[in-house]
C-alpha cells in the first residue's frame, strides 16, 4: 500500500513538473463523458458499499459527447473522488452530476463531508497547501495539478463549500474542439486507460475492522489482543498470527481494556503511541485489574529509547519491542512468553501452591493465589462449601475465577478445591484414629462412597488400600 501512495506521488510531481516546463501535451479525443465518468466510479464503488455512502452519477443527457484527454480526466477525476471520500462520514453521499451549460458541459462533484473553512478555500488550489484543521496526511498536489489539467482544456474548476455542509467542485469544459490546437487532438484510437491499477489502490486501502474481528475457525489453544490503530499493521498482525492463535483486535485503548475484560486473553500486543488511552495506560490498567492482572503484555513502538523502555517495564509490560521488527522476532517473543507462562501453570503441585517457583508471577497475581489457598484452606472442610463462595470473596464472578485460575495454575477452581480436600486426606489416611468415613466428612465429601470413588479416580487405589499400602 505504501508503495502504491508513494508511486501515485511520483506520478504526480512528474505530472506537475511536465506542466511547468510545458512538456505535458494534451491529447484529446471526442468521447461519451458520462460512460467515462461511471468507468472512473467503479474504482470507488467497493469503498463507497463499505461505508454505506450514497454514491451516484446524475447527468441531463446520457450519451453526452465531449473532447478531452482520458488520462488527464482520470487524473482529475481521480483526485477529486479521492477527497471527496476521505472527507465523507460513513453514510454520507457523493454525487456526480454532468449537464449541458450553454457552450460547456458542467461537471460536479458534491460531497456531504466535513467542509472546508473560508479562509482554506481561498488557497485550495495552491501547490503543496494543506489546511491546518484536516486531520488527513496529503502531499497538497493534488488539486493544484487538477487545476492545471482542467486549464490544459480551457476549462475552469471552481469550489464552494461551508463547514458541515459539504463541499461541490464544480468543472467546466467547452464543448466542441474550436478551443483544441491541431496538436492537442488525438487522431488515432486513444489507449484504454488501466482502470485496474486505480481500483486495486482503492481497495486495498481500506481494511474494516468487522472483518478484523472475525476469529478463525480453527481450533487453536491461545487466543491474543492486538492494540493497534494502524490499520495496515493492525490487518498484517491478525493475518499472520491467526496461523497459530485466535486473534482479537482493537483500535484504541478503550476498546482493548472493554475486550481484555470480557474475553480474558491469554497474551496482550500493544502499540504504545495511540490517541485516548496509550499504551502504558492500557498495561497500568490490565496490571492493576484483579480480573486481568496475570495476562502478559508486549508492547510495540517507535520510540525506543532507554527512557521509554524504563517506562513501559515498570507500568508491568512483559517484554518491549521497537519498530520496525522483525516479524519472526515478535513471534518468537510471543511463544517464548506463553511458555513461561505454561511454566508458571505446571509448578502448582496439587493444592499446596509452590511460590518459590513462580518467581515471574506480579506481585497482584501472588497475593491473589495467597488470598485464594488461604480461603480454600480455611473453608474446604464445610460440605455446603461452592465456588460461587470463593467467587464472593475473591470478588469475581465465575467466569473471571476461573479464567484467572485457568491462566495462573493450568487446572479448573473445581479441580483446586477437589486437589485441596484428596491432599488432606492423604495425611489424615497415614494416621489411624480416623475411619474412611470419618475422613471423608472431615475433608469435606458429604457421602464416604462418592469420596472413596474420587479418591480412585484420582489415585488409582481405594482409601482403604492406600492406608493398607502406608502401614
Amino acid at each position: 500500500n505504501n508503495a502504491a501512495r508513494l508511486l501515485r506521488l511520483v506520478n504526480q510531481l512528474m505530472d506537475f513538473r511536465k506542466v511547468e516546463t510545458n512538456h505535458m501535451l494534451l491529447k484529446a479525443s471526442e468521447q461519451d463523458v458520462v460512460r467515462f465518468v461511471r468507468n472512473v466510479m467503479e474504482s470507488f464503488s467497493g469503498l463507497a458499499s463499505r461505508r454505506y455512502i450514497d454514491f451516484k452519477l446524475v447527468s441531463s443527457e446520457d450519451p453526452l459527447l465531449l473532447w478531452f484527454d482520458p488520462d488527464m480526466l482520470d487524473k482529475i477525476l481521480f483526485n477529486l473522488l479521492s477527497n471527496a471520500f476521505k472527507y465523507t462520514p460513513d453514510g454520507g453521499m457523493v454525487h456526480i452530476l454532468i449537464a449541458r451549460d450553454g457552450d460547456a458541459v458542467r461537471l460536479s462533484i458534491q460531497d456531504s463531508g466535513e467542509g472546508i473553512d473560508q479562509e482554506d478555500l481561498t488557497h485550495i488550489f495552491e501547490l503543496f497547501y494543506q489546511g491546518e484543521k484536516h486531520h488527513i496526511p496529503g502531499s497538497g498536489i493534488g488539486l493544484s495539478l487538477s487545476k492545471y489539467l482542467v486549464e490544459l482544456h480551457q476549462g475552469t474548476i471552481e469550489v464552494s463549500s461551508e463547514p458541515g455542509q459539504g463541499t461541490i467542485f464544480t468543472l467546466r469544459f467547452p464543448v466542441g474542439k474550436a478551443h483544441l490546437s491541431g496538436e492537442q487532438v488525438q487522431t488515432s484510437e486513444p489507449d484504454p486507460l488501466p482502470h485496474w491499477v486505480v481500483r486495486d489502490w482503492v481497495e486495498e486501502e481500506e481494511v474494516t475492522l468487522e472483518a478484523l474481528q472475525a476469529e478463525e475457525g480453527a481450533p487453536k489453544n491461545n487466543r491474543i489482543l492486538i492494540v493497534e490503530d494502524n490499520e495496515d499493521l493492525l490487518h498484517f498482525l491478525k493475518t499472520r498470527l491467526s496461523r497459530e492463535y485466535r486473534v482479537l483486535v482493537a483500535q484504541n485503548g478503550e476498546e482493548a481494556l472493554d475486550l481484555a475484560f470480557r474475553h480474558n486473553p491469554d497474551l496482550v500486543i500493544s502499540d504504545v503511541m495511540m490517541p485516548g488511552k496509550d499504551g502504558f495506560a492500557i498495561v497500568k490498567s490490565l496490571k492493576e485489574d484483579l480480573r486481568t492482572s496475570h495476562i502478559p503484555v508486549i508492547l510495540l513502538t517507535a520510540r525506543s529509547s532507554l527512557d521509554q523502555m524504563t517506562k513501559g517495564v515498570r507500568f508491568g509490560a512483559d517484554a518491549y519491542i521497537s519498530k520496525p521488527f522483525h516479524f519472526n522476532f515478535l513471534l518468537e517473543k510471543i511463544r517464548s512468553v506463553l511458555l513461561n507462562r505454561d511454566r508458571i501453570k505446571r509448578s502448582a503441585d496439587m493444592a499446596v501452591i509452590d511460590f518459590g517457583s513462580l518467581d515471574q508471577v506480579d506481585a497482584v497475581d501472588r497475593e491473589f493465589l495467597s488470598r485464594l489457598q488461604a480461603y480454600i484452606g480455611e473453608n474446604y472442610q464445610r460440605q455446603t462449601f461452592q465456588v460461587h463462595d470463593l467467587c464472593e470473596a475473591m470478588g469475581l464472578s465465575r467466569s473471571q475465577l476461573y479464567r484467572k485460575v485457568k491462566s495462573l495454575l493450568g487446572k479448573s477452581v473445581t479441580d483446586l478445591i477437589q486437589e485441596c480436600r484428596l491432599d488432606q486426606a492423604r495425611k489424615l489416611l497415614a494416621q489411624q484414629d480416623l475411619t474412611i468415613s470419618e475422613i471423608a466428612y472431615e475433608v469435606g465429601y458429604s457421602s464416604p462412597d462418592y469420596f472413596s470413588t474420587v479418591f480412585k479416580n484420582v489415585f488409582g487405589i481405594v482409601p482403604s488400600q492406600y492406608r493398607r499400602n502406608l502401614r
